[in-house]
């Protein structure tokens, strides 16, 4: 089922045959701006988890924060896109804009982006907004574009639309089935149909202009055969409030739809159905509609169609019918019926490149399109036994530059360890005594300030040989519980 898919996506954007023009081959780098790279990491280098850091803006707007080093969550819509690393890649958006020097001077009508590495190809369909790339990934990009300078053939008026009749028409053979289109149409509006005119030849080779009600209403119009057969071929236009352009196309049937043959000929259970002319068996009829114009068209003999296309939006409806009638079976019956099929798309022409994404380093979390300015990143819980480090101050420039932010926890002091080993034992009481002593003798204790956090151990606001003391005690205990727990049991 996915390759089915897969088929009818990556062939439904065709080559339009238009001016040649050249445009930029090989790579495109692609990077988002105003990146920056947060990693939270304990003292040995690893990444932490069990820790929330919030960022906050020059104002002091919390604006977002990491969670366990693995998410982003955002706040107050601030347009950061944060994303987590999953097989060394990252998510991130390309500006449009980022695409359109690869196909000037045409105008860029829509990309698709395909991993390289899959085995089957899977498209996705952007037009005129943000493109979603996976970095670290490989990726080709195929860009559709048309000639916007392209003249415009026909414009239909407001609340009307049109019916166009190839002039090849006038001469294709008929045996017996449809010899030239006839029109009928109707006005459907949320289910409720009123039929305004019943058959309606039209001229070959012209274009008829027909009156709707408004733009609020949509017209289904079926080509007939001779016999009176309804719905043979039939499509919906949606009528425009507005006028419409349309350009005049030449191109290859089989660029439209892969189903026809480079000839232009459709072939099924050993029949050719050949648009040019009925058979004594097999008989058929194209219809192609793009925007409120349906085109009756026959391929030339070099399997070309000519037909009238939406400037703006250049796309198509393709509804192919076919008949057979009298064909001999295998069982000495005659055997009769038909088929057809749809099939939309674009024209447009293609050009492919490929992607070059960042590669970011491993366990990161990865915030782009990050405003300008100032931020502040504040802990706000860390894992048992490790401590935060003072609040980081970033400065987001508008730029490609990526800024790489590692945030270390430090390992949480132990009271009473005041040479820092981690171990509480007399080495911690003897500096101590020795700082009592000096400062007993009206010198300098020798503690920094780190020291005299963990050594107060009464909390009297003094360091001195009680808290060595208490020290002694619990080291003489075996050091079997916390020192805290052996603080509160005093």
């Amino acid at each position: 089922m996915k390759k089915k898919i897969t088929a009818l996506l990556s062939a439904g954007m065709m080559l339009l045959q238009s001016a040649p023009f050249t445009a930029l081959a090989g790579l495109i780098e692609v990077a988002p701006g105003n990146m920056v790279f947060l990693d939270v990491q304990y003292p040995d280098g690893s990444s932490a988890d069990g820790v929330k850091v919030t960022l906050h803006n020059a104002a002091g707007t919390e604006i977002g924060g990491i969670i366990n080093d693995e998410s982003f969550f955002e706040r107050n819509d601030s347009g950061i896109d944060g994303t987590e690393l999953g097989d060394d890649r990252y998510c991130y958006f390309v500006p449009w804009s980022t695409f359109t020097p690869y196909v000037a001077p045409q105008t860029l009508h829509s990309v698709r982006t395909c991993r390289t590495d899959w085995e089957v190809e899977a498209y996705a369909i952007y037009e005129n907004e943000p493109v979603h790339i996976n970095g670290g990934l490989p990726y080709k990009v195929q860009l559709y574009s048309y000639d916007a300078s392209q003249a415009t053939a026909l414009t239909v008026p407001a609340n009307q639309f049109g019916v166009y009749v190839d002039p090849k028409w006038a001469n294709r053979t008929a045996v017996g089935f449809v010899s030239t289109p006839m029109l009928t149409y109707y006005f459907n509006k949320k289910g409720a149909t009123g039929v305004l005119d019943a058959m309606t030849t039209i001229p070959v080779g012209e274009t008829r202009l027909y009156d709707a009600f408004n733009s609020a209403y949509e017209a289904k119009i079926g080509l007939e055969l001779d016999g009176g057969s309804s719905g043979v071929s039939a499509h919906s236009v949606t009528i425009s409030s507005t006028a419409a352009q349309y350009v005049f196309c030449r191109m290859p049937l089989y660029k439209l739809c892969p189903y026809f043959r480079e000839d232009g000929n459709f072939e099924k259970d050993n029949l050719l159905y050949d648009l040019r002319q009925d058979t004594q068996y097999t008989s058929a009829m194209l219809t192609i509609q793009s925007g409120s114009i349906i085109n009756a068209v026959i391929p030339d003999s070099s399997g070309y169609v000519e037909f009238y296309l939406d400037k703006a939006s250049r796309e198509y409806t393709l509804d192919f019918c076919y008949y057979f009638s009298n064909v001999p079976s295998d069982h000495g019956t005659h055997i009769s019926g038909g088929s057809g099929f749809g099939y939309s798309g674009v024209a447009a022409n293609i050009t492919e490149h490929f992607l070059e994404a960042l590669q970011p380093p491993t366990d990161e979390i990865v915030l782009t399109q990050v405003p300008a300015g100032t931020y502040t990143l504040t802990y706000e819980e860390v894992p048992e036994g490790f401590a935060a480090p003072k609040t980081t101050a970033i400065t987001v420039a508008n730029s490609k530059e990526i800024q790489y932010v590692r945030l270390a926890l430090e390992t949480a002091p132990l009271p009473g360890d005041v040479n820092f080993d981690r171990l509480i034992n007399a080495a911690d009481a003897a500096i101590l005594l020795s700082a009592a002593a000096a400062a007993g003798a009206g010198g300098d204790s020798d503690l920094h300030e780190e020291q005299l956090k963990v050594a107060d151990l009464n909390a009297d606001s003094s360091v001195n040989a009680l808290d060595a003391a208490i020290i002694l005690q619990y080291a003489g205990a075996g050091g079997e519980n916390s020192i805290e727990d052996f603080i509160k049991s005093l």
